[in-house]
């Protein structure tokens, strides 16, 4: 994980100099509290990252947050918005979807609803700032907390780990959706492209073995976002 970080450091300014917008979104299996603090002091990338229970930040955090004076907000969802292609889909393909779509939404009706338990009827999320209790980690950590509610009534809470002051605790939560739809967009390309049908010239063999050899490393940098500039 430290050179990890080390190589996402060293290209992320000119000449070496690392930038201070960068943010690493990482799922649970990178919780390194020094490499944590290596990327953020050494490199200026911010990092978040949900926390384990077995984590003694996890005990101290969920006793904080049950305190009565914990300002929880409430998070509304944010949307994706369905872009125009570029270019126009042939009518084929439209006719295709259509079909697909149709049938998707007939399969969902015949389905039966789901249980209570399930049913998700509210999400609220709160934070706390100046967290120093993992040994490990030399910065201080913005905990952010996840709240939800079910139609039965039973709660569930699990947190995020940030090592910038967290000013809004919706965003966090936002942002860090990022990780899974980049995750699936690497999952579609590997899965749902068919290579076995390229029939190129010999020419062009090396392309595309720059492309699939450069791909899993340009999935890892696109989950560093880069605040103030683009995606």
């Amino acid at each position: 994980m430290e050179g990890c970080f080390r190589h996402c450091g060293a290209e992320g300014g000119s000449h070496g100099r690392p930038r201070r917008d960068e943010t690493a979104y990482l799922g649970g299996g990178f919780l390194d509290g020094e490499a944590i603090s290596l990327c953020k002091k050494n490199y200026g990338i911010d990092v978040l990252i949900p926390l384990r229970r077995n984590m003694d930040l996890y005990v101290d955090a969920m006793a904080l947050f049950r305190e009565p004076e914990v300002e929880w907000v409430e998070c509304n969802e944010r949307k994706e918005e369905e872009k125009e292609p570029i270019r126009p889909k042939p009518k084929a393909i439209l006719k295709r979807e259509k079909k697909r779509r149709k049938k998707l939404q007939q399969l969902k009706e015949q389905q039966p609803p789901p249980p209570p338990e399930e049913i998700l009827v509210k999400t609220e999320a709160a934070s706390i700032g100046e967290f120093q209790s993992w040994s490990s980690c030399t910065v201080p950590l913005s905990v952010v907390a996840n709240r939800e509610s079910y139609a039965d009534g039973h709660t569930e809470i699990w947190f995020l780990v940030d090592t910038k002051e967290v000013q809004d605790p919706n965003q966090p939560r936002q942002e860090y959706h990022l990780r899974p739809s980049t995750e699936e967009r690497y999952r579609q390309l590997k899965c749902f492209c068919d290579l076995t049908h390229f029939t190129p010239a010999p020419s062009r063999w090396s392309s595309i073995k720059s492309f699939l050899s450069c791909w899993p490393i340009t999935s890892f940098k696109s989950t560093c976002c880069i605040r103030g500039g683009k995606n």
